[in-house]
């Protein structure tokens, strides 16, 4: 008895904190030095990365790097994923500023509120959807719909950055298409803006096709740093008032300190308003997590216990809406750069976080020195990254169902934005799948003694109609005089409306005089 209480206590202990499963071994596993030397690769991506994915969420520069750390460290050591890196992700950012901008202005005071409120709401949602072992519904989302969404989110990411890119004052709460239609017939375009930012696009373009594959890695912030110096090099030939352009300006860089998210009157009024963006910002990014997880999983062989990643995921969440982040979730280019770079262990995420916020705070005076337009660039070079052509093409190759999916999700998120590609991608795939189902193969055969009626698929409520169709016009031929024969040995399952059809129609043959038999077995949901 005392044995399985403490077998039970143990038990609990390691549901609670995971990470006790590895870390009191780690030193003595020898995995350190590969998992540092993964830490120091995955902080120089995601310092740039946080920067300006912070200002494609609407906020200053400094949300994102305090995203960037506590809410990985509890990702890493609450998950079961070894190489998972989670923090800023660019379609969770688009979702934020889409769902909050209608409700305040984009990087003040309310703003930071309503979204500290936001992902107070989802890291809870998602970890009771992982407390309550759901995860089932994650897979709903198949690949084609992912590679849909994903190519929307860069398609949109670039267009959202038209307004920077040419020198103007950027509006929000409209969808990014507009807005980039809205910067190109506005017909003023600051040539330095348009300098930097192309100048940074190609700088980052040719360090991701550098043979170094240290270059190849840090080429994102081998762009920022590039635009950055280019833009010190032009305000000291031509000064300040030539060049006019916005700069990320005083960076207070610190370790973070406590937020609360407010539940106010305002944004009370607010949430039913900002549901679908709620939802569709948790369970997008528990997708995108899992999806990386298994990845990577597959790769490496190792064990996964999806429960626990989903509730990491909302625990990292919960952390952020209380240390002045935002909501995030994994990171496909980060996760498989941290992978690549020699990560054993969570362990190397946590030391990542430390490494990539020490860094902001020392280079605090350089951040705040980064212009617009570079970090526009840099925002290019994230979507470019985000629209793979060879998935495409694959997807295209497949069929034309498929590709009309990929492209309606495409069109969706980039004309009425992510939440409306997240319906279809879902939705579609779920209604071709039931208009097949729906229509089981019915073999109908016919001897001197009796009618044999062979169903193959599954008698259920989408397709009871069809089946009971089939016995009723079989009736009418014969009178329902004689025996018809049911074969349901190839039937996957019957729901509740097939078994009332069945035995509905054996009670209408025996009303007539005939007999309608149901023979095999078939499981009943």
């Amino acid at each position: 008895m005392a044995a399985a209480l403490v077998g039970r206590g143990r038990s609990w202990l390691r549901w609670v904190l995971p990470f006790l499963e590895w870390a009191p071994g780690y030193r003595r596993n020898g995995q350190w030095k590969s998992d540092a030397h993964a830490a120091v690769v995955s902080a120089g991506i995601m310092l740039p990365q946080a920067v300006v994915l912070a200002r494609l969420a609407g906020l200053p520069a400094q949300y994102g790097i305090y995203a960037a750390f506590l809410p990985v460290v509890v990702a890493a050591l609450w998950g079961s994923s070894r190489q998972l890196l989670s923090g800023p992700n660019t379609a969770i950012c688009l979702l934020l500023a889409a769902t909050v901008s209608p409700f305040a202005a984009p990087g003040s005071g309310d703003y930071m509120r309503y979204v500290a409120t936001l992902t107070l709401i989802v890291g809870a949602g998602q970890w009771l959807l992982g407390a309550l072992r759901l995860d089932a519904v994650l897979d709903y989302l198949p690949v084609s719909a992912d590679v849909g969404i994903t190519t929307a989110v860069g398609i949109t990411i670039i267009l959202s950055q038209a307004s920077y890119l040419l020198g103007q004052v950027p509006t929000y709460g409209i969808p990014s298409w507009e807005t980039a239609y809205a910067a190109v017939v506005a017909g003023t375009t600051h040539v330095a803006n348009l300098v930097i930012a192309g100048a940074t696009v190609g700088i980052g373009l040719l360090a991701q096709r550098s043979r170094p594959l240290w270059v190849r890695r840090l080429a994102l912030l081998i762009a920022l740093l590039g635009g950055t110096l280019l833009s010190l090099v032009l305000d000291a030939l031509y000064g300040s008032a030539t060049m006019n352009f916005l700069v990320v300006g005083r960076l207070p860089v610190s370790w973070p300190g406590l937020s609360l998210p407010d539940f106010g009157s305002r944004e009370l009024a607010a949430i039913p308003e900002m549901l679908s963006g709620i939802l569709t910002i948790a369970y997008l990014g528990l997708v995108q997590s899992v999806v990386i997880a298994r990845t990577l999983a597959d790769e490496t062989g190792q064990r996964l216990d999806l429960g626990q990643e989903i509730r990491a995921q909302g625990l990292a969440n919960l952390t952020a809406a209380f240390t002045s982040g935002f909501a995030g979730s994994g990171s496909f280019n980060r996760s498989r750069v941290h992978a690549r770079a020699g990560a054993q262990t969570q362990m190397a995420a946590v030391m990542s976080a430390f490494v990539m916020i020490v860094a902001a705070i020392a280079g605090s005076r350089f951040l705040a020195e980064i212009p617009d337009p570079a970090m526009a660039g840099v925002l290019v070079l994230v979507g470019l990254g985000l629209v793979d052509l060879r998935k495409l093409w694959a997807q295209w190759r497949i069929g034309a169902a498929q590709a009309a999916l990929v492209a309606a999700v495409i069109a969706a998120g980039v004309l009425g934005g992510l939440q409306d590609a997240v319906i279809i991608g879902v939705l579609a795939p779920l209604a071709g799948f039931l208009s097949r189902a729906a229509r089981p193969a019915i073999r109908v055969e016919r001897t001197a003694e009796r009618i044999h009626v062979h169903l193959d698929g599954n008698v259920f409520f989408a397709s009871a109609q069809r089946i009971a169709t089939v016995l009723r016009t079989l009736g009418e031929e014969c009178g329902f005089r004689g025996c018809v024969d049911v074969d349901l040995r190839d039937v996957g399952y019957v729901d509740a409306d097939g078994f009332a059809m069945l035995h509905r129609e054996q009670a209408r043959w025996r009303e007539r005089g005939g007999s309608l038999v149901l023979s095999g077995e078939a499981g009943k949901a």
